[in-house]
């Protein structure tokens, strides 16, 4: 039976390693993952660094085609195009050439998910994504060094439990080729959470205002591993180089058509805004509701309450009715709506439910928690009321109940 080891850094740094395994440190094994071909990987560092460069030269090739064009006599132009006309079988096997390379070279970087078997475009290798992600868990730790909550804290060592439990409980965190799974606790009124490829974790000190007990926690980190998990962090960049090959390609065909820079400055300001909407952020909601699914399964199979987890997005919606800033609408967002995520969540739960009974975990209480948070709403919905007629909130606060755990 694998054991849990513990190493802490110097006493003050907020931030300890978890080293599972039959020994103080163990790397995990990799998961492989089904590919249909060898992988031919990019260096990253070749396209942050080429990328904007390849887009100035073709809004500015573009714009050079047009120009020329433009200073053209009318009987040159006509000629040009007799000879385009003349020529266009040319023109059609250079096109299918390039889509065939570019088709042969989208299906030999498909791989399956873990778990969920989805298929996906991946054009990162892990050790690439290790990497990049040790190189921002260290601006993270960097940024937030004066803020992370010294190792004793009881907030830190609550989550330091939780992921451990999760970690332990589930055979393919077990498995991935993460270095270490590391805790980092910020001590910051932001309600957030996120973890860093290789396996780093970050948590606010607003966030367990949020997830006020341990099963809600746990479908906070959990959600947090499976985007490890899922190799997510990957599959963005990867799918945002392809969406740039397209924007590349449409950019020069915009400022070569259009007929002067202002119509050519809107119309590709207009372009990157739809296909924002249209294809990344709705992919970018696709990723956020696989790792809800997954992440739910992670706390299953450590014996959480899973009924907790649509709580915990129910509280997200009241905290942001009853803020002063503006909602942003699901469809400008990378995140779905906190109210679709609870009722997927709950969607989820008989599933869940039967999954921790295959983990011999003892049986849930019969008090439901979902049904202590109508009196939170009820709640919420008088207060949101009372902002609207200007009353006093803090003279109802007081008459209010607490937050439910």
């Amino acid at each position: 039976m694998l054991r849990s080891g513990v190493t802490v850094l110097p006493r003050g740094v907020g931030h300890l390693r978890l080293n599972f395994g039959m020994g103080s440190q163990v790397v995990f094994s990799h998961v492989r993952q089904f590919q249909t071909s060898p992988r031919r990987p990019i260096p990253p560092i070749f396209l942050i660094m080429v990328k904007p460069i390849v887009k100035i030269g073709a809004a500015l090739t573009g714009r050079g085609v047009r120009k020329w064009w433009q200073r053209l006599p009318s009987e040159e132009k006509r000629s040009i195009w007799t000879r385009v006309k003349q020529s266009w079988p040319v023109f059609a096997l250079m096109g299918g050439a390039g889509a065939g390379w570019g088709w042969y070279y989208y299906q030999s970087h498909m791989v399956a998910t873990p778990i969920t078997n989805r298929k996906r475009f991946m054009m990162f290798t892990h050790d690439q994504m290790m990497k990049i992600s040790k190189a921002r868990a260290q601006v993270e730790l960097d940024r937030y060094q004066e803020r992370l909550v010294p190792v004793e804290h009881p907030a830190f060592q609550k989550i330091l439990k939780i992921a451990t439990r999760l970690v332990e409980s589930n055979p393919d965190l077990m498995q991935m080729d993460v270095d270490k799974w590391r805790i980092s606790v910020v001590d910051s009124p932001d309600v957030n959470a996120f973890v860093v490829p290789h396996g780093h974790i970050f948590v606010f000190m607003g966030m367990t205002k949020i997830a006020t007990n341990e099963d809600q926690m746990a479908i906070v980190l959990g959600h947090e591993m499976a985007h490890t998990l899922l190799s997510h962090a990957a599959e963005n960049m990867s799918v945002a180089q392809l969406f740039d090959v397209a924007i590349i390609a449409v950019m020069g065909a915009i400022w070569t058509i259009m007929p002067n820079d202002g119509i050519a400055l809107v119309t590709q300001w207009f372009y990157n805004r739809v296909l924002d909407i249209l294809l990344c952020l709705p992919y970018s909601r696709k990723l956020e509701k696989e790792a809800d699914k997954v992440g739910m399964q992670l706390a299953a199979r450590a014996c959480y309450d899973v009924r907790e987890g649509s709580i915990v997005w129910k509280k997200f919606q009241i905290s942001e009715d009853l803020g002063d800033d503006a909602q942003t609408p699901e469809w400008l967002s990378t995140h779905p709506a906190n109210l679709k995520r609870a009722e997927h969540l709950d969607f989820l739960v008989p599933e869940a439910i039967k999954l921790r009974a295959s983990c011999n975990c003892k049986p849930l209480p019969a008090e439901d928690p979902r049904s202590r948070h109508i009196a939170l709403q009820q709640y919420a919905d008088d207060k949101m009321v009372a902002k609207k007629a200007g009353q006093d909130l803090r003279l109802v606060a007081r008459k209010g109940p607490s937050l439910p755990s």
